[in-house]
């Protein structure tokens, strides 16, 4: 018979925790008591080691590289002007695909769309040499045409598009607030964004739309100066071009010559006491005796003033709308070659950056 335990017989006294199938004396509570206490030590001094470590590593502006592994804490550094360039590739982009869902397109079409698949390039390849990871490149241009894909996943393929659409698409280069980041760009960015706006602002005059351009602060006056004189060149020489052409063809260098004529006034208005004073004449840069020869002096100049069409971008103010107009002129001078058989260039006024 198996009576009541006394307390001396092993029985918990009260307060005591009870016993689970596990004995632990006083020495070996203090133990792990220890053992606990260091490892949050060495948890707490983990952490500050990594938020040290992090800290370290941004102070020397380190960039992961594209297939680098996600680092907590760690975020990369922008680049200059990384928003307006990888808006600019996102439209080149998605004019290129545009331009080759027009059915039975031009050959003028077919032109633009290998010039903005240059100029899609060109910036991808900008973005890549100042650090950013080609997902953050792509993911934007992806996010532009994530509508498009949903509305059309239950086709095969992209609806077609058409000349009105890409002429409208091109157009939003030459929008207010596009305009105003190409004006804050950075020295390094400024002029590439500059010509491909320009370009593309040409790009909806020869699809054979208006550019709605909006109201703009005049150049300062050196910067059109030295557009004034390089646009007498050429007004000059279509004079001579006109004079060469036969009765078929001087209407539309006499139109030309109009154009170039407005430009002019424009220019000099802005260039105010600045402008030089108009010379009796311009040297040509060959003979023109033949209709021929007048036809090839007409794309000869209008290439020279699409080449330093660009030439005051250094000097224009980053605040204010100056570029607009810069931007506008650079877009007529290109227009205007195009109508002289001058092929359109995916950077007018510099060469490839």
């Amino acid at each position: 018979m198996i009576g009541p335990m006394s307390p001396g017989a092993g029985a918990p006294s009260p307060g005591a925790p009870e016993s689970r199938g596990l004995t632990v004396s006083g020495s070996e509570r203090v133990r792990l008591r220890l053992s606990a206490s260091r490892q949050i030590v060495l948890r707490r001094r983990g952490l500050l080691l990594a938020a040290a470590a992090t800290a370290a590593l941004a102070g020397c502006s380190i960039r992961l590289e594209d297939d680098a592994p996600s680092l907590p804490l760690l975020q990369r550094k922008s680049m200059p002007d990384e928003k307006e360039l990888i808006a600019g590739f996102t439209l080149a982009t998605s004019l290129t695909q545009m331009a080759g869902r027009i059915p039975g397109a031009p050959a003028l079409v077919s032109q633009l769309s290998g010039i903005h698949e240059t100029q899609a390039k060109v910036l991808h390849a900008l973005l890549a040499r100042g650090g950013v990871p080609d997902h953050d490149i792509q993911s934007t241009a992806a996010t532009g045409t994530a509508t498009t894909a949903t509305a059309t996943a239950a086709v095969s393929a992209p609806p077609p598009a058409s000349v009105q659409l890409l002429a409208g698409t091109e157009a939003t280069a030459v929008a207010p607030a596009a305009l105003a980041g190409v004006a804050a760009a950075t020295a390094a960015n400024r002029m590439v964004l500059t010509a491909i706006a320009a370009q593309r602002a040409c790009a909806v005059a020869v699809l054979g739309t208006t550019v709605a351009w909006p109201t703009a602060d005049p150049l300062p006056p050196a910067a059109a100066a030295g557009l004034l004189d390089a646009t007498r060149s050429v007004a000059y020489a279509f004079e001579v071009v006109a004079a060469q052409l036969g009765a078929d063809a001087r209407p539309a260098a006499l139109d030309t010559l109009s154009q170039l004529r407005a430009r002019e006034r424009d220019l000099s208005s802005m260039a105010g006491e600045s402008a030089a004073s108009v010379p009796l004449g311009y040297t040509l840069p060959f003979a023109v005796t033949t209709p021929e020869l007048a036809r090839s002096l007409a794309g000869v100049v209008l290439t020279q003033l699409v080449a330093g069409g660009l030439g005051p971008v250094p000097t224009l103010p980053s605040t204010g709308t100056a570029l607009t107009v810069l931007v506008r002129l650079q877009a007529e001078a290109q227009s205007l070659a195009h109508g002289w058989g001058v092929a359109m260039v995916p950077f007018p006024g510099m060469a490839y950056p």
